[in-house]
């Protein structure tokens, strides 16, 4: 139990009031209580009073007459809600605290009844900010002030409202004791645990919310924090059922008492059941907690109120009174705390920032007044605190100061971040100059994300543009001297400065040497010497290659340095390297050093501007270095363009290129000696070949394997300039000493071709006549060596050009005879002459050896067809091989693709003894395959074209792809012919089978009819006309397919012809309807034979072929169409023509086989799930001939009709059209 607190109420009073002072930005609070029977206001509670450290026994108080009139009128005729009023500079004479000009803003504290028994007075000089916060907060104090006013006595406790005052306090203490701030878990962890002691509460739970997801982070009851809560997550939204979507939703506190499962669902997410005691939820109170911009970011609940012994149960309930407004300022407190932990950081951060940067900063308010100029901003704008901030923007005839500051405000209210980065203006110096500015600033929020002023941070441009005119200026520099004397007077431009100087890299004596110096001091000349170039401040710089600033150079231990000038305290020293792009490789030129009298004189600035301007004289130099040895670079481009006129030659030869080389090195560039060594791939060695200057017995020598460790393979393996100078172990010992090595010098650069070492370069020096090789001569050596590279892949893609040029001249004409042989090849009509023609073509094009083997599909085995050549005619009879065989003819059909063999010896799918027989060394085989069928194998010999087979295998592939849409059409003329023949074979045996069914149907027709008479003579009743019409039409419907089969047969079709006569279609039509009437009642369908039919004028056509057209196809639609669907049969006159539509509801035909369905032996794919369909595939063929034999036309639509996509998917439910368009007249009424 909490301990209970000595201090007295009116102590605990003031914590809690004076919290809403800052919470509201005013500058004191009163509690006024109203006296209704004495028409007073008395002061109960004033901050500005002393008694909150001593007891006050004196009171204010002012008559209700003495207050607006418009507060009078409210207070006689209550509302509710009442409102909130403010007023400005309103007098309370009798309230001796109050100010008569502050504002003033009265809040109403109420009892239960909703009668007012007191006001908080709020008083400030400013105005008193209100929001949906400060509200809830106020509200919540005054609730508190409603009991302490001693109106609801029958429910105060002053002993349990001192205890919970108390923890409210502490709270408060807590919290206003980190003046760091703490992280928001800290934060959540202990307002848990004191929610438990202020609410008397039994468990207690802290949910974060983000996006609409609620997640459950900590629970705690009366012993503390739940050590193994289970973590959740929830999705709210607005219509969440349970208690946290419904504060959520509401956004406000929630008093469930008492708690029902009705009300706020029993689908609670946190099941808080398995942590009380009780067992049962009595009661539970929820309440948000915002974050900045009125963000919510989570919810607290409580469970379970207790009673003074600790137990939960029904009738003990949150109080509205009481706990309500507690658990609201406790968590108002916290978010404040929150918010002022989160406003801390942002101001450490912008502190930072502020500290650290030369730049100017500026903070205005909102207000636009400057409260905060850095020292960067008091040095270029003057001491301009307190003032308008448009004072530090220029005026001009353009642009006014108000303008450019507007500009800057309205683009940062319109950002969507309140942040704008690098926005170019115009700014005033404290001398009314104009400085070229980039400006970033960012908003700056209060603790509830209100806007409440700015902070900016401005870069001058003026010494960037300076740096843009001094490269400019620099590059056009062609005097090495005169562009030194240039950079060290722009470095004099510094203040403070006194001398600049440059000191220049040698690389033979290791030293850095005076170039070139200005100095304030006139007398001061540039000294004639040279410093060791890895010692001393500037050495220290050159070799670390790091700018480096040193305030007091006497005090700094680390550094070194020689003392060649007099009074030099302060120093910056840039090095000079020139960074080459394209290599990425760097060079060292030297350094370049200002210096100052004064301690501590330069700033940071001063380095960046140093370092930019070294940058721009390092490229500078390094081109005005160029420039100055302009005769002695000519020279050696000499010699590169020696090697380069072998790239531009037409007669080139790998000779020519590496003795152009040779020259080069030695003529032009004064090399001594020079050779060049191989790489050979067949030996895996390198050996020197070519040589300048060199002992012959040398280049005999000289050859070691790649493998190994010396020197030269060394070099192809790490693609690396080598420079040799002594003795490495990498060196051929013997040769070394041999040939007295080391009096020479010697570089060794790798040879490339394209990517490919082939070989290297060694170039050198005797000693005596030059002691090194420098970086310039390395640079120019390997520059050499890519020229003669790109010289020898010159030639080599010259002479592919050639071979390219001539192959595929070549092919043209191959490509341009077979296609034209494609196009015979397809209009054959037997397998013999489609193979002879195959044979001929290849011929000729140049292939006149070969063997054509085909599948047998009975027997699954691939045979030699046809051959040519004696060789391979000799071996096309023991060509036979199972197709699940290794023999390389099954094999390419397997795998479906080409294949070059070079070596048929050495390839196991090869039958050897047939090779050896044929004498076969290499062939081309191609797999012949249409649609996925496969239908044999082309052999092409290749044994004696030697252009061809000597190729890689990407050049045969290429050289022979002309052959692969050639194989491709005979491969679909040959299964077309089978297609065909196949075709012809069962319409021959449908034709002779139609002959043996025609006479006896036709015999059964005529008895048919005797018996009817017969059967009506001797019996009585209606059923004898309904079988016999059934019979009927059963015999008629078997003598149409027999019909049907009989036209396919070319030898029934001669002579076939149309007697054309004029016939109304609606008696043909509605004819055969008649004929599947009985059928299609059957199965519960219903044909339709629309009215436009029966308006349709008489045509020309010959009836008894246009009713077998429309017989066959209500037949089709009669069994296609599904259980208890209907048949539509309408017809349209669209003046020359008749269109006939007939449609029905059914299985549908697939988009690729509508045009198929017309061929003939064709049936859909689409199949009926519950029952077979019987039918031939020959009855939709007779219709496109016969409506062919009109002039007519017919198609097949079809559509889904289903939602199902399993339906579409399968053709199960579609719509099927079939259009017939006949013309009204005939050219020919006759045959």
């Amino acid at each position: 139990m909490i301990r209970h607190s000595a201090r007295p109420t009116r102590h605990l009073m003031h914590d809690l009031l004076s919290s809403t002072i800052s919470m509201l930005s005013s500058d004191s609070v009163l509690l006024l209580h109203l006296n209704g029977k004495e028409n007073h206001l008395t002061c109960v509670y004033c901050s500005e009073c002393a008694y909150p450290k001593t007891n006050c026994t004196s009171s204010c108080s002012v008559g209700l007459n003495e207050l607006p009139a418009k507060l009078q009128t409210t207070l006689r005729k209550p509302v509710n809600p009442f409102p909130v009023l403010t007023y400005n500079a309103l007098p309370l004479k009798g309230i001796s605290t109050t100010r008569d000009d502050s504002n003033k803003l009265f809040y109403p504290i109420k009892n239960d009844l909703h009668r007012i028994v007191g006001f908080l007075l709020f008083e400030s000089s400013d105005r008193i900010l209100e929001d949906k916060a400060r509200k809830m907060l106020t509200e919540s104090v005054a609730n508190i002030c409603s009991s302490f006013l001693g109106e609801a006595e029958a429910k105060w406790d002053a002993g349990r409202t001192t205890q919970k005052l108390e923890v409210l306090s502490r709270v408060s203490d807590k919290f206003l004791a980190e003046p760091d701030g703490i992280s928001i878990p800290k934060h959540y962890d202990y307002l848990g645990r004191q929610t438990i002691e202020l609410l008397d509460a039994e468990y207690c739970s802290l949910w974060f919310v983000k996006n609409k997801r609620a997640t459950l982070c900590a629970g705690f009851t009366r012993s503390g924090k739940l050590t193994k809560t289970i973590s959740k997550t929830v999705n709210l939204d607005g219509s969440s059922n349970n208690l946290l979507g419904t504060v959520l939703r509401h956004k406000k506190l929630i008093n469930a008492q008492p708690y029902s499962t009705d009300k706020y669902g029993s689908n609670n997410p946190e099941n808080p059941n398995q942590y009380l005691q009780s067992g049962k939820i009595y009661s539970a109170i929820a309440n948000p907690i915002f974050g900045t911009r009125e963000q919510l970011d989570g919810i607290l609940i409580a469970y379970n109120k207790l009673d003074s012994t600790g137990k939960a149960g029904k009738n003990i309930y949150f109080s509205k009174n009481f706990d309500e407004p507690l658990l609201q300022i406790f968590t108002s407190k916290m978010q404040v705390s929150l918010q002022r932990s989160q406003l801390i950081d942002k101001l450490k951060q912008h502190q930072l920032i502020v500290n650290s940067t030369p730049d100017p900063v500026i903070i205005s308010s909102k207000f636009g007044k400057i409260i905060y100029m850095n020292p960067g901003a008091q040095t270029m704008f003057g001491d301009l605190m307190g003032k308008s901030i448009t004072q530090a923007y220029y005026s001009d005839d353009t642009n006014s100061n108000l303008d450019r500051a507007r500009d800057i405000k309205d683009k940062l209210h319109a950002s969507e971040d309140g942040n704008i980065s690098n926005y170019e203006t115009i700014l005033c110096n404290k001398k009314g100059e104009p400085v070229y500015a980039a400006l970033s600033v960012s908003m700056v929020s209060d603790e509830f994300g209100r806007f409440n002023g700015s902070i900016g941070i401005a870069k001058d441009l003026s010494k960037s543009r300076a740096l843009l005119t001094i490269g400019q200026a620099l590059l056009t520099s062609k005097n090495s001297d005169l562009l030194l004397e240039q950079v060290t007077a722009f470095g004099l431009q510094i203040p403070k400065s006194t001398r600049a100087y440059f000191k220049l890299y040698n690389e033979q004596e290791q030293t850095l040497e005076f170039q070139a110096l200005s100095s304030k001091d006139r007398t001061e000349k540039c000294p004639d010497i040279g410093t060791p170039a890895d010692t001393g401040f500037t050495g220290h710089v050159f070799m670390n290659q790091k700018p480096c600033y040193s305030g007091d150079v006497h005090s700094d231990p680390e550094i070194k340095w020689n003392a060649i000038f007099p009074s030099v305290r302060s120093k910056i020293v840039i090095p000079i390297t020139y960074h080459d792009n394209e290599t990425g490789k760097s060079r060292k030129l030297g350094v370049y050093s200002v210096d100052s009298a004064e301690k501590n004189a330069f700033s940071q600035a001063d380095v960046s501007y140093l370092e930019t301007l070294a940058n721009q004289a390092a490229v500078a130099l390094y081109n005005a270095n160029l420039l100055e040895t302009k005769n002695r670079v000519i020279q050696r481009l000499r010699a590169a363009e020696r090697v380069q006129q072998t790239t531009v030659s037409s007669q080139i030869d790998n000779e020519v290129v590496y003795e152009s080389l040779l020259d080069a090195v030695t003529s032009d560039l004064d090399f001594q000696f020079a050779w060049i060594s191989l790489i050979d791939k067949k030996k895996n060695t390198i050996s020197s070949v070519h040589g300048r200057n060199v002992d012959k017995e040398f280049l005999h020598l000289a050859v070691h394997s790649l493998d190994s460790k010396d020197i030269q393979a060394w070099v192809v393996r790490h693609g690396e300039q080598f420079y040799i100078d002594h003795y490495d172990e990498r060196l051929d010992e013997y040769i070394y000493n041999k040939f007295g090595h080391d009096k020479y010098v010697r570089l060794i650069t790798p040879l490339l071709k394209g990517s490919e070492i082939i070989g290297t370069l060694e170039v050198g020096y005797s000693k005596e006549f030059r002691k090194v090789i420098t970086d310039d001569e390395k640079r120019l050596v390997e520059h050499l060596t890519k020229l003669t590279g790109l010289s020898l892949a010159h030639r080599d893609l010259h002479n592919k050009l050639k071979d390219d040029i001539k192959v595929r001249l070549n092919l043209q004409k191959q490509l341009d005879a077979l296609n034209e042989a494609s196009i015979k090849l397809l209009n054959v009509a037997t397998e013999d002459e489609a193979i002879d023609h195959i044979f001929k073509s290849l011929k000729s094009v140049g292939f006149d050896k070969g063997m054509l083997s085909l599948v047998n599909k009975d027997n699954q085995t691939i045979e030699g067809k046809l051959a040519m050549g004696e060789n391979w005619k000799a071996i096309q009879s023991d060509s036979i091989y199972p197709l699940t065989g290794k023999n390389i003819c099954a094999a390419i059909l397997r795998s479906k693709k080409a294949e070059f063999i070079a070596n048929c010896a050495k390839d196991l799918r090869f039958d050897k003894n047939l090779v050896r027989k044929a004498k076969i060394n290499s062939q081309y085989v191609i797999p012949l395959i249409a649609k996925s069928e496969l239908i044999g194998v082309l052999q092409i010999d290749l044994t004696d074209n030697d252009e061809i087979k000597n190729k890689d295998k990407e050049t045969v592939q290429e050289h022979m792809k002309v052959l692969h849409t050639f194989a491709s059409q005979s491969a679909i003329a040959i299964r077309n012919i089978h297609g065909l023949i196949a075709i012809d074979r069962l319409e021959t045996t449908i034709a002779e089978t139609a002959h043996e069914f025609r006479n006896p149907l036709h015999n059964i027709l005529t008895q048919i009819g005797g018996l009817k008479d017969h059967l009506q003579e001797s019996y009585s009743g209606n059923d004898i006309d309904k079988y016999i019409q059934i019979i009927q039409e059963e015999v008629y419907r078997a003598k149409r397919h027999v019909d049907n089969s009989l036209f396919l047969t070319e030898k029934t079709r001669v002579g076939v012809g149309c007697d054309f006569q004029k016939h109304y279609l609606q008696d043909i039509i509605q004819g055969c309807v008649d004929n599947y009437k009985l059928r299609a009642l059957e199965r519960g369908i219903r044909i339709a034979v629309r009215d436009n039919i029966r308006r349709l004028p008489k045509i020309v056509i010959d009836k008894p072929k246009i009713e077998q057209v429309f017989n066959n196809i209500i037949e089709n639609a009669v069994k296609y169409s599904h259980y208890r669907q209907l048949i539509n049969i309408k017809g349209y006159d669209s003046g020359s023509q008749i269109l006939i539509a007939i449609s029905d509801r059914g299985l549908g035909i697939p988009p690729e086989e509508r045009e198929k369905i017309f061929k003939g032996f064709l049936r859909s794919k689409a199949k009926d799930s519950i029952r077979y369909i019987s039918g031939t595939g020959i009855g939709l063929k007779i219709c496109k001939e016969f409506i062919d034999m009109h002039g007519g036309e017919i198609n097949v639509e079809s559509k889904p009709m289903s939602n199902s996509l399993h339906k579409i998917r399968d053709y199960q439910d579609y719509q099927t059209t079939v259009n017939i368009l006949l013309p009204k007249e005939q050219k020919r009424s006759s045959k």
